[in-house]
């Protein structure tokens, strides 16, 4: 259910408010009852069949500004009240294990002829979170600024807290976008920057595991040679950033990820 009403204060003026409830069905591999092993590390994650769905009362509210055809200066607050998110717990389970070098602190003999374990895994299982909610703000700006020119930013704050006081997954403080733009009748160009801070992603093998912000450069470009054909060109991530993962202090590393640059061309 949802419900949106909005109120034109002039012809260049509108204030909207909103309210609803979002719903989302857990991923299918979140609710199988399974269980993936890695046996040299004895660590695993599984499914719970008992995991309820995404569930959020939601309410906003906004002013727009439209001084013409082309522009728009828009602020907006928002509230989640969340019932429920998904996030990994970690369960210590046992489960058979077959290996002539066992972990003897984890490890039970059950078999010495077929060198059979019986073994400590933690196991990541997807679980239900304590609930909690979000406060945020939106702003957003578009504009021709000089002829063919022109920017585009936005910007969203967004404060998610827990219930119980744990980090709620895949919130980032802030988020950024600003693109700056030539566009005629046969040629555009774009260039994009973003920018993402820190977030906590999940429990990994009984420790937190987060993400460092992240950064990057964008660029496109299409020249219209004819009305049925052009050139296009993309660039992704040029300033070559990567993503930095560790477990909730950043001394604590886990993971780089060196994606590179990518380029497109048709």
């Amino acid at each position: 259910p949802a419900i949106n009403v909005w109120f034109d204060l002039s012809d260049q003026l509108v204030l909207r408010f909103g309210a609803g409830r979002s719903i989302a069905r857990p991923d299918y591999t979140d609710i199988v009852p399974r269980v993936s092993l890695n046996p040299g590390s004895l660590t695993g994650d599984g499914g719970d069949p008992n995991v309820n769905r995404y569930e959020s009362d939601d309410y906003n509210a906004s002013l727009e500004f439209y001084p013409d055809r082309e522009t728009i200066f828009a602020a907006a607050v928002y509230y989640k009240n969340i019932a429920n998110y998904i996030v990994n717990r970690t369960d210590q389970e046992i489960f058979p294990v077959q290996t002539s070098t066992p972990n003897i602190q984890r490890c039970t003999l059950q078999n010495a002829a077929e060198n059979l374990y019986n073994c400590l895994f933690d196991i990541n299982r997807r679980s239900d979170g304590a609930g909690g909610h979000n406060f945020g703000v939106e702003l957003q700006a578009s504009r021709r600024i000089w002829g063919p020119f022109g920017a585009i930013v936005n910007y969203t704050y967004s404060d998610a807290k827990s219930d119980s006081g744990n980090p709620i997954p895949g919130n980032s403080k802030h988020a950024l976008n600003v693109t700056g733009y030539f566009e005629n009748d046969f040629l555009s160009l774009r260039a994009s920057y973003n920018y993402r801070s820190a977030f906590f992603i999940n429990i990994d093998r009984a420790s937190p595991l987060n993400q460092g912000e992240t950064q990057s450069l964008d660029a496109s470009a299409n020249l219209k040679l004819t009305d049925n054909i052009a050139l296009t060109a993309d660039a992704v991530n040029l300033t070559n950033a990567k993503i930095y993962q560790y477990a909730g202090t950043e001394t604590r590393f886990r993971a780089l990820y060196d994606n590179g640059r990518i380029f497109y061309a048709g």
